[in-house]
């Protein structure tokens, strides 16, 4: 009895080195996972005196909070500057004035709309 508990212990323990082998290996190749979140809405539902804020013509009943966990930023961030190359290229939206602003950036808050959409049906990333 004695005998097999020491040969059943070498076993698990070379089972054992042999997984923390592979997770060296793991850890060596160093996988990153990039989030970037952003909001829409307002998180105040109350003011000041407990004020309910949602009867203001500005404020916002929702608040949405999105999550992207991104493994390859840097394609994902060349595909977008593509993007945004194709759209100040694109003969039909030459005519939007904000586009052709110094600065300007995708926000779908202030994009035209048919920017907007464009960025929407986006499969790039």
């Amino acid at each position: 009895m004695y005998i097999y508990v020491v040969i059943k212990f070498h076993i698990m323990s070379f089972e054992s080195i042999i997984l923390m082998k592979k997770k060296r290996e793991r850890l060596k190749k160093k996988i990153r996972i990039y989030y970037y979140m952003d909001e829409s809405g307002t998180p105040e539902f109350y003011g000041k005196r407990n004020k309910l804020l949602l009867s203001k013509i500005d404020s916002s009943p929702l608040l949405i909070i999105g999550l992207v966990s991104i493994l390859n930023r840097k394609e994902i961030y060349r595909e977008i500057e593509d993007f945004k190359k194709n759209i100040l290229l694109d003969e039909n939206l030459k005519d939007i004035y904000s586009l052709h602003q110094p600065g300007w950036f995708l926000h779908a808050k202030n994009d035209h709309p048919k920017v907007r959409e464009l960025f929407f049906n986006f499969h790039g990333i």
